[in-house]
Order: C-alpha cells, then structure tokens, then sequence
C-alpha cells in the first residue's frame, strides 16, 4: 500500500497527483491541512514533514519514503 501526503499550496503535490492519475497508479492520496486538529493528527501520525511525501507500507509497517520531488519510476 502506498499512501501521497499532499498539501494545497504544493506544486510539487499538483505533479505528483497527476502523474499518479495519468499512469493509473494504485496510490492513496492523502490532503493535510495543518489548520486543522485532524491535519496536525495526521502530520503527527506519520511524521509528515513536507509535502509530498510519498510512503510505502508492507504488512503495515513503513519501508519507505519519498519527500518533495517523487520519483515515480520504479513505483
């Protein structure tokens, strides 16, 4: 499972977004707003620091992260 934390004010996260739409991706994405209580709960819940942060999971335990620029790639 792979999981995009975006932001409103992110070109970065406008890129990623459509990438994932345009190669039909199976990614999760996330919109964190840290003005709000449920924002800042998910910011702290997975440690987002930036935008886009791009998370892989196996077995629900992170074994990867991309922030900022994603390389979509190898995904």
């Amino acid at each position: 499972m792979k999981k995009l934390f975006t932001s409103d004010n992110c070109v970065n996260c406008v890129a990623a977004k459509k990438t994932i739409s345009d190669k039909g991706l199976d990614i999760e994405i996330i919109h964190i707003d840290p003005m709000t209580r449920w924002g800042r709960d998910l910011q702290m819940q997975y440690r987002v620091m930036g935008v886009p942060t791009l998370i892989t999971f196996e077995n629900d335990e992170e074994v990867s992260r991309q922030v900022g620029v994603i390389d979509f790639t190898n995904i």
